[in-house]
């Protein structure tokens, strides 16, 4: 994740308000994920995972593992918070990413 409010103060946002619209937008809308975003177009899916579109729907959700990546400075210096949003299941630290933004 990188925070580019360096580059421009308009409509910034908190790394943890970043983390929490990044698994919004991988999760489907559901009583456990109501804010999730992600369409429902994908019409064969459900056949790749031998299940119809409802039971797909229904199971998708506790099935997707949202990474997000931690490519700057201030992102390790809000890896808790990142960490700590619902919803992420991990969050490496890219290197050579990572290494240009310390150097």
């Amino acid at each position: 994740m990188q925070n580019h409010a360096n580059r421009s103060t308009k409509n910034s946002k908190s790394f943890q308000e970043q983390a929490v619209g990044i698994v919004n937008g991988m999760k489907y809308p559901s009583e456990r994920w109501p804010n999730g975003i992600r369409g429902a177009g994908a019409m064969f899916a459900p056949q790749n995972f031998n299940q119809n579109g409802q039971d797909y729907l229904r199971h998708s959700n506790d099935n997707i593992l949202v990474i997000v990546q931690i490519e700057s400075r201030k992102a390790v210096e809000n890896c808790e918070d990142i960490a700590n949003t619902d919803g992420i299941g991990t969050h490496p630290a890219i290197d050579l990413d990572l290494d240009a933004d310390l150097s």
